[in-house]
């Protein structure tokens, strides 16, 4: 009886950690951050690799944010597009992150802002708001077309 009440236990622990992953649904992993200090290293390490850089401003409880993890990072073509890309998360839901905010020009979440493989930023590809999987995939090829010019 202690082992079935154990392992039942056990269950509920595991089941709880995995629903409360931030993109429950997706192979993608994204670093979060919560400093403009954390983020140089970050883009400093994609520029010498060579990595676009993805960075995701979301909160908590926002519907679009949970549709964007759920529905378009999930989605195997938009995983195998970005597997070679740096991915940021930057959660807004309890932090003012006036610093963020104005370096990228974020107004809303969810917000997508792209950074070359150069390091710079890219504001011409800035989404806001949900975006389906195709959608998503449009951006990403023309940002990596726009940076073969």
């Amino acid at each position: 009886m202690l082992k079935r009440i154990l392992f039942l236990l056990f269950f509920l622990i595991i089941s709880a950690h995995a629903s409360d992953n931030n993109h429950p649904s997706s192979a993608l992993v994204f670093q979060p951050i919560l400093s403009i200090k954390q983020l140089h290293p970050l883009l400093l390490h994609a520029k010498k690799k060579s990595h676009f850089v993805l960075i995701d401003f979301n909160k908590k409880k926002c519907a679009p944010c949970l549709d964007l993890q759920n529905k378009t990072f999930s989605d195997t073509r938009v995983q195998t597009a970005l597997r070679n890309y740096r991915l940021i998360e930057i959660n807004l839901t309890n932090h003012n992150l006036t610093s963020f905010k104005k370096r990228f020009n974020v107004k809303s979440a969810p917000t997508l802002v792209f950074i070359d493989q150069g390091g710079q930023f890219l504001p011409e590809f800035t989404i806001t708001g949900f975006v389906t999987p195709e959608q998503l995939l449009s951006v990403i090829a023309r940002v990596q077309r726009g940076n073969e010019n």
